[in-house]
């Protein structure tokens, strides 16, 4: 009795509340340098960084200059603060991560590289049974790390 009297309490606790959502701040991030290396330099520079960081490409657009991954190719790590998810049981969930790299020609000897990374997830609450209770679509920001990271690499290898 007394064990079926504490798993009703929990039953409970974790079906009422609700789930909450604290927003990640916005970091001040620089997405785009000027190097001066020409475009064909940049563009391998920048598929060399997806590639040796494990990042798998879903668009190659040379002659736009664009290159993007997305959904889980990009986790959350020191990348993405999705903010803080409150409420009992509560969690992110369905994490939709997209990076977009703009390779740009400025001149014969001189190229733009803009680094953009987003993601949008679920805060949702579930309750002992794993069921969803609720879902909140939340907004992910880039901590500016992944930014860093590319820029950094590009300066190594100019």
């Amino acid at each position: 009795m007394r064990k079926s009297g504490i798993i009703l309490v929990a039953a409970v606790v974790f079906s009422s509340g609700c789930a909450t959502h604290k927003a990640a701040p916005k970091a001040k991030i620089e997405r785009q340098n000027v190097y001066q290396v020409p475009f064909e330099k940049a563009w391998n520079i920048s598929v060399d960084f997806f590639a040796e960081n494990g990042i798998n490409l879903d668009k190659i657009e040379k002659d736009s200059g664009l290159l993007t991954a997305q959904n889980g190719s990009v986790g959350l790590g020191s990348y993405l603060n999705c903010g803080e998810a409150g409420g009992l049981g509560s969690r992110f969930e369905d994490v939709n991560s997209r990076l977009n790299v703009l390779v740009r020609k400025v001149d014969d000897e001189t190229s733009k590289i803009s680094v953009n990374l987003n993601a949008n997830a679920y805060v949702v609450r579930r309750n002992l049974y794993g069921h969803a209770l609720e879902r909140i679509s939340v907004r992910c920001e880039s901590t500016g790390q992944l930014e860093n990271d590319m820029h950094a690499y590009f300066q190594s290898k100019i």
